[in-house]
């Protein structure tokens, strides 16, 4: 690779189950043995050299998404990443409570 250069590679995120979820996907670098927390430092790093174009949303149930992954080098150094998957169950009565609060906030402001 050399900086300034693009590339996208791409990785499939399944949902085997039978529930929805909603999803929020990290970059992180990965912890070796004896490795300290990760640092600022590294986590500018990876926020200006990599990119996801699916950050968050919802995977239904029995279904997949593809992520895609986009390398654009600004300093040459070596990466060792992870990408952390976090899932919560989609709640559709919590989400139509929270719709409505919106609705709610919007006709006040109104």
């Amino acid at each position: 690779m050399k900086v300034n250069f693009r590339d996208k590679k791409y990785a499939t995120l399944h949902n085997f189950s039978n529930i929805t979820f909603y999803v929020e996907l990290q970059l992180r670098t990965a912890k070796n043995n004896g490795e300290e927390e990760e640092t600022e430092e590294n986590k500018d790093g990876i926020e200006k050299n990599f990119s996801l174009d699916f950050k968050s949303g919802i995977i239904a149930a029995n279904s997949k998404v593809d992520i895609g992954i986009i390398f654009n080098p600004t300093q040459v150094t070596d990466y060792d990443l992870v990408m952390d998957v976090i899932a919560s169950e989609k709640n559709e009565k919590a989400e139509q409570t929270m719709n409505r609060a919106a609705s709610a906030t919007k006709k006040l402001l109104s």
